[in-house]
């Protein structure tokens, strides 16, 4: 029996090794509000026999791009990424939501005004190499603000990704969990 390469291992037989990337981004409508972008998969590779192919998350990449205004105090701004429209942020322990966090700004002196811009990347790996499976058509991309008076915050996501070949039992439970 030939022995498996190793990029059969991480990718479940398709190959691809090379990570592509989904690139979104999300302005607020109204201050301090909820606001969310609906991101569609690229590609839907067709399941075919005992396998289906699925999208597999290594990384994501957060850019803040948080301007406050002349008001003094913090500001939190959050994100999340879902498998499915949600009305708000929610906690990590909700299963649709596949990554989430805040950045708090420190306190800003009235009239001046300081754009914070931050990089942020999350590893979404198990230190193995294999990601975070997703079976749907769309991922969903939200932010949302706390104690802004004056500006409209905006924020970007990068979706570092391959696809991945996996057995149809674990495709539906996975498909069953993600809706």
């Amino acid at each position: 029996m030939p022995k498996r390469r190793y990029r059969d291992t991480l990718t479940g037989g398709t190959g691809d090794v090379n990570p592509q990337v989904i690139r979104a981004s999300v302005e607020q409508l109204t201050l301090n509000s909820y606001a969310e972008k609906e991101i569609d998969i690229p590609l839907n590779l067709p399941k075919s026999g005992t396998r289906a192919t699925v999208m597999e998350i290594l990384r994501i990449k957060i850019l803040y791009n948080i301007v406050p205004g002349p008001e003094i105090g913090s500001h939190k701004s959050s994100w999340q990424l879902s498998t499915t429209s949600l009305p708000q942020i929610y906690m990590i322990d909700n299963p649709l939501v596949i990554a989430t966090d805040a950045m708090t700004t420190g306190t800003v002196t009235t009239g001046s005004v300081t754009v914070t811009s931050s990089l942020k990347t999350y590893d979404m790996t198990d230190g193995a190499g294999h990601g975070y499976l997703i079976a749907s058509d769309n991922l969903y991309f939200s932010v949302a603000t706390s104690s802004f008076v004056t500006n409209l915050q905006r924020m970007a996501i990068q979706i570092i990704y391959r696809w991945k070949s996996i057995g149809l039992t674990e495709f539906i439970g996975i498909l069953t969990s993600q809706s």
